[in-house]
């Protein structure tokens, strides 16, 4: 079967394929009608995947050559900024990027200035990163199983810094499935930490991990980071001590144009500080992800003037005052209206006075469908055609250990 990337690459098919992608999809498959099925059906391809592409590259989206599965765990365009900064700060001049995919980390740091040597075992991918790093002539891309690398060779080529992002699903011919297990990644985890018993280069070495990494397999010197995009955990990544601040545990947070960055330093591999329980307050704040999954909510209420938790094992933090704008990036906040039993008649009852126009339901430690919920309450309420004009937030919750609808009112965008 003809690789369709080889068909693509063709430089009428490649110049066909720039010309129809600002029509999209649709328009694609119209523009193509007299093209050979193989052909017409690879453009169409990248039509596609560039379109899906662009909510992790934006506008850089429409000049890449992609793969299915290398878009999907691709590194989002301002995520792969921070990695890069990571090795230039670090004093790297050559990175190895092994397990490239189709080139997002390589493209970041070659738009630094830093030289690139990507590997990947996937010949499709290969194709993919050659070609989107085709205006950097400090960039070379090899064929090849990174784990029969040797590190004494990659020092003595120049390299200086290693970048590593293990495959983490089954593929999409086998489902596309995330694969939890870090002994099961591509390669394992402890085969990539075992480079560094080598030293040079990778003592500055950068590990792409899943988000619901286990503390205890993180080496204690090593620095975890967790980052989120509008609300969504996007990455984990484990850095050297040559590449941080130190050992410990960080979450940068994105919301639009702006970012936070929370760190505490400490061994990584350790459990999350535990936080107190508070007696529910004016405000609940529902904190963001990757705050959450990096260990960081005592540091966080106690520098953010929160109270503590609602409940044992709940992440929703209550406080007196509203959130200072030092940390709102950080935080989804409520003014709390009403406490009650998580039945809806209850719920029903206690939202009759806010007079709503639509419902949005959370849940966390609560067994219920927060879409089921909705519609019993928005019937219960009698509204029958919801609007944003005056919305409340039931948080199907425990409180102080026993199951509640917190009835709130959102204060800030989702």
């Amino acid at each position: 079967m003809t690789n369709p990337l080889a068909l693509v690459l063709e430089p009428n098919a490649w110049a066909l394929l720039e010309a129809v992608t600002p029509l999209g999809i649709a328009g694609a498959r119209d523009a193509l009608g007299d093209l050979d099925a193989d052909t017409r059906a690879a453009i169409v391809t990248q039509v596609e995947l560039r379109a899906a592409a662009q909510d992790k590259f934006g506008e850089f989206a429409r000049s890449l050559l992609l793969t299915r599965d290398g878009l999907e765990q691709a590194t989002r365009l301002a995520v792969g900024a921070l990695h890069a900064r990571r090795f230039r700060d670090g004093g790297c001049t050559v990175v190895a990027d092994l397990g490239c995919g189709i080139g997002a980390d390589a493209l970041a740091i070659a738009g630094l200035g830093l030289g690139v040597r990507a590997w990947d075992i996937d010949e499709s991918a290969v194709s993919a990163t050659t070609v989107n790093l085709r205006f950097f002539p400090n960039c070379t891309v090899t064929h090849g199983d990174v784990t029969a690398l040797s590190m004494r060779d990659l020092a003595n080529a120049g390299v200086d810094g290693v970048f590593a992002d293990p495959a983490r699903r089954t593929g999409s011919s086998r489902g596309n499935q995330r694969i939890h297990a870090p002994e099961h990644w591509s390669p394992p985890l402890s085969a990539i930490l075992a480079w560094r018993e080598h030293g040079a280069p990778a003592d500055r070495l950068g590990v792409k991990v899943a988000p619901g990494i286990d503390y205890r397999v993180i080496p204690a010197d090593m620095h975890a980071q967790w980052v989120s995009i509008d609300k969504s955990v996007v990455e984990a990544s484990l850095w050297t001590p040559a590449m941080s601040n130190g050992p410990g545990r960080s979450a940068v947070v994105f919301r639009g144009s702006e970012n936070l960055e929370i760190e505490a330093a400490g061994d990584p591999s350790a459990p999350a500080p535990s936080i107190d329980v508070a007696t529910l307050g004016s405000y609940l704040w529902e904190v963001d992800g990757a705050v959450v999954r990096a260990g960081l909510l005592r540091e966080f209420a106690e520098s953010a003037g929160a109270l503590g938790i609602i409940s044992p094992s709940i992440a929703f933090l209550t406080s007196e005052e509203r959130v200072t704008d030092e940390w709102k990036l950080a935080v989804s906040e409520f003014e709390i209206l009403a406490v009650t039993s998580l039945k809806p008649k209850a719920i029903a009852g206690a939202l009759a006075s806010f007079t709503p126009t639509d419902i949005e339901v959370k849940k966390r430690g609560a067994d219920i469908s927060p879409e089921t919920l909705r519609r019993t309450i928005l019937k219960a309420c009698g509204i029958k055609r919801p609007s944003g004009e005056n919305v409340r937030t039931i948080f199907a919750t425990r409180v102080g250990g026993q199951h509640r609808a917190i009835i709130a009112h959102r204060l800030n965008l989702p």
